[in-house]
């Protein structure tokens, strides 16, 4: 997911080594760039990888469940009165 979000906030692209050292920080990341690639999350061109339209969706939902997992006591409010 960070993946992800990290390419949403960069419509210009990003490039390889950007994603390695900033958002993946390990070496993991030519396995997670060629998964998103190759489930039509991402998409590269001209030395940079891009979100694509799916891509962009699963982001705002990844987003959404970030924010109610936040919110979220763990317990789904029970023993709650």
């Amino acid at each position: 997911m960070d993946v992800l979000r990290a390419l949403a906030k960069r419509p210009s692209g990003m490039r390889y080594t950007d994603i390695q050292y900033d958002v993946v920080k390990g070496s993991a990341t030519d396995v997670i760039l060629q998964e998103l690639i190759q489930v039509g999350l991402a998409e590269w061109k001209d030395d940079l990888y891009y979100i694509t339209g799916a891509g962009k969706k699963i982001a705002s939902v990844g987003e959404v469940v970030a924010e109610i997992g936040a919110r979220s006591s763990g317990n789904g409010e029970a023993g709650e009165r």
